[in-house]
């Protein structure tokens, strides 16, 4: 038992820190039970020694604490884990109830049951008490299988995020655009995701599938015919398609820039509440054949426009 569980090892964490992740998978997980199965045997044994299965458990229960408090503080490569430690105390449970049972069997009667009850009950309360302590007051907790899951998580959001970034594009390019790389970046709860494609740059956020800004990689203006007023339409149905919350209740108001073939327009929406205008804001550049150049969304302070042609 001591080779096995404090044998130095290229694996845990950092000196006096333990997982203190719940053990959901105690009875399912192959290194659960080849702790049982370690402990176990001990405590039969020392049963069949001694005649006394209750002290016995909660004597091998004791020392799965310290071993696993050795494993936390020697700096021996192991992993200190509270699923280990149920694990090694569910065997020297297990271990005491079979060589308990094996006595009855041989009617070998346990010496002094009341006392070995009460010796047993009694370092039982100890153990915990004194284990819990230091794992209070001097184990640093960590939650890997919370850890486990989250990352896990932000793997599978990832994922979704590339996919809906991915159509995202498309709406906005083209159905002709392609996804030459993305990069994610965490930011609290959610993630931004910016795409490079064959026809530009997108961001957004997930899982909120906020679009937040996108530049094509054309940025020349089109010798289109569009009225001021038809370019005006052409950024709403776009407003309205990819920022409905923006549109809803704002003002649009658009102007020139540039002039000749190449002329752009750059659309603006502002909320207004109570004549002051609000945090929120879009911007859109469109040319004159009503193609979308870039946008930009921003829900913080005012500030200048980030658009130019």
């Amino acid at each position: 038992m001591v080779a096995v569980t404090l044998l130095p090892g290229d694996a845990g964490m950092g000196p006096w820190q333990c997982d203190t992740g719940t053990p959901t998978h105690l009875f399912t997980s192959a290194s659960s039970l080849l702790n049982i199965a370690l402990f176990a045997p001990g405590a039969f044994l020392a049963v069949l020694l001694f005649s006394r299965p209750v002290t016995v458990a909660a004597a091998f229960g004791a020392l799965s604490g310290v071993v696993e408090l050795a494993q936390s503080a020697g700096h021996l490569g192991r992993s200190c884990s509270v699923t280990d430690l149920a694990a090694n105390a569910s065997g020297a449970v297990l271990g005491g109830v079979a060589g308990a049972v094996w006595l009855y069997r041989r009617r070998q009667a346990p010496a002094k049951p009341v006392r070995d009850l009460v010796w047993g009950g009694s370092l039982a309360v100890v153990g915990v008490l004194a284990v819990g302590g230091v794992f209070q007051l001097r184990i640093d907790s960590v939650d890997v299988v919370a850890m486990d899951d989250q990352r896990r998580d932000l793997a599978e959001s990832a994922v979704q995020a590339d996919e809906w970034i991915a159509t995202a594009a498309e709406g906005v390019f083209g159905s002709d655009t392609e996804v030459r790389g993305t990069a994610t970046e965490k930011d609290g709860s959610r993630l931004k995701i910016t795409a490079e494609t064959n026809r530009g740059t997108i961001s957004g956020t997930w899982p909120e599938k906020t679009l937040e800004t996108a530049w094509s990689s054309n940025t020349r203006g089109d010798e289109g015919s569009l009225s001021e007023r038809e370019v005006a339409a052409a950024a709403e149905r776009f407003a309205r398609r990819w920022f409905p919350q923006i549109v809803a209740g704002s003002d649009q108001r658009i102007r020139s820039v540039g002039d000749g073939p190449t002329m752009v327009y750059t659309v603006v929406y502002r909320r207004y509440a109570d004549r002051a205008m609000t945090p929120m804001r879009l911007d859109l550049t469109v040319t004159t054949t009503g193609r979308i150049i870039g946008f930009t969304r921003q829900a913080g302070p005012v500030g200048p426009a980030a658009i130019s042609p």
